[in-house]
């Protein structure tokens, strides 16, 4: 009896210690995530922290990384509200406001795409000029191109 005693605390406390705390989470600002992003680059090419911090230091890059976040963000709320709308239209069996909610959403994810692969451009164009300790390959650039491109995480994927 004692030994299930023990147990059944056991697991509630694991249970509780599990828990998320219930605080309120601020999300990351634009100069967050292009930090983020421009440091998964830098992992990706295998640079020193050296090369790691011309890339997080170099304003153009952190100002063409957040141009993009900004228009992500923007797109992710359409894209929300838009989800939402289109699960009520199927439930209340609107195919004629259905089919505008679907339009609202193949733009946003045009608009993110051609976001994605504007910033990616900007960025494997200005990596050469940042003075990095190592010359990146056309393949290396090629990679980064489509690492930017994907999305890799964060708001719209990075």
């Amino acid at each position: 009896m004692k030994v299930k005693f023990l147990i059944c605390s056991a697991l509630m406390a694991a249970v509780m210690f599990a828990q998320r705390p219930r605080t309120s989470h601020t999300p990351p600002t634009q100069g967050q995530l292009a930090a983020n992003q421009l440091r998964r680059i830098a992992r990706f090419l295998k640079l020193d922290s050296a090369d790691t911090s011309k890339l997080t230091g170099n304003a153009s890059l952190v100002g063409e990384i957040e141009t993009e976040q900004t228009a992500l963000q923007a797109n992710a709320a359409t894209l929300k509200a838009s989800y939402s709308t289109l699960a009520t239209d199927i439930v209340t069996n609107n195919t004629s406001d259905a089919a505008k909610q679907e339009s609202t959403i193949e733009a946003a994810l045009n608009s993110n795409f051609q976001t994605r692969i504007a910033a990616a451009g900007k960025v494997v164009s200005a990596l050469p000029s940042v003075g990095l300790a190592v010359n990146l390959s056309s393949t290396q650039l090629t990679s980064v191109a489509q690492l930017l491109i994907n999305g890799g995480g964060g708001f719209g994927r990075f």
